[in-house]
């Protein structure tokens, strides 16, 4: 009995060695799992705009490769309440510190077309004057443009006169009459009293009379009323514009301009 009682003792203790002697075997590892990967976030690209390319205006030109191209200006004031006016064509200035009453002697410019600029010149230091007009200018060739400033400082007007080369005989002169003034009656030229030619309203030109050369005595009026004369020295085979400046309501403003150029 006694050694069956050792057998099984030995038999439990040889299956607790056994037990204890077993490991548990490790877990089986899982596949990695990749993480999840997000879409780049794109990224705003800037395209520079190119700045407009600014057209360089031309200069113009005052002496022409060919002379059937050549061309003059001329310019006057015929504003009493505007004064240190200049003309500025295709950002040239062809006439500075115009006053009223005044007037540029012919300029020469090649044929082609411009653009025009008239202002109050800036005093040092101020800022540019809003142009009191501004407009195409178109210069024929072989003419004379003679560019008149009139009407008021809040309405301005620019009158535009086209004149060419008409030769003259000896001892001959020719004037003709530009009436520029606001709000005025027609007018026209006068000698002793008696009309020269048909009176014209304000912005027309008169049809030119021959004088003849030496003193005179031009006056400026209609139906014998004589409102302003002009004495000068008609030298012969010379062309004469007067123009007829000022205020129709304001007599003192009266003015006469007179412009003089050679021809054939």
């Amino acid at each position: 009995m006694r050694r069956l009682t050792v057998v099984v003792l030995l038999l439990l203790v040889s299956g607790l060695v056994s037990a204890c002697g077993q490991t548990e075997a490790p877990p089986t590892p899982l596949p990695p799992t990749e993480a999840p990967t997000s879409e780049p976030t794109p990224t705003a690209t800037h395209t520079p705009i190119p700045a407009p390319s600014l057209t360089p205006v031309p200069r113009p030109r005052t002496v022409a490769e060919n002379p059937a191209d050549q061309a003059y200006l001329r310019a006057a004031n015929a504003v009493p309440d505007l004064s240190g006016i200049e003309f500025v064509v295709n950002g040239v200035a062809v006439a500075s510190q115009l006053n009223y009453g005044r007037a540029t002697d012919p300029s020469g410019i090649v044929a082609g077309e411009y653009t025009l600029v008239v202002r109050a010149m800036a005093q040092r230091g101020a800022e540019v004057a809003a142009p009191l007009i501004e407009q195409p200018l178109i210069v024929n060739g072989g003419s004379l443009l003679t560019l008149v400033l009139a009407g008021t400082t809040t309405e301005p007007l620019l009158l535009v006169y086209e004149d060419h080369d008409e030769p003259l005989d000896t001892a001959e002169s020719r004037v003709s009459l530009i009436n520029a003034v606001s709000a005025g009656t027609q007018v026209g030229l006068m000698k002793d009293g008696t009309l020269l030619n048909a009176p014209v309203g304000f912005g027309e030109r008169s049809e030119a009379v021959i004088v003849g050369s030496g003193a005179n005595v031009i006056e400026i009026g209609d139906a014998g009323l004589v409102l302003a004369t002009h004495e000068a020295e008609l030298r012969e085979r010379r062309d004469y514009t007067l123009i007829f400046a000022g205020h129709g309501d304001d007599l003192d403003t009266l003015a006469v301009i007179a412009l003089a150029r050679q021809v054939p």
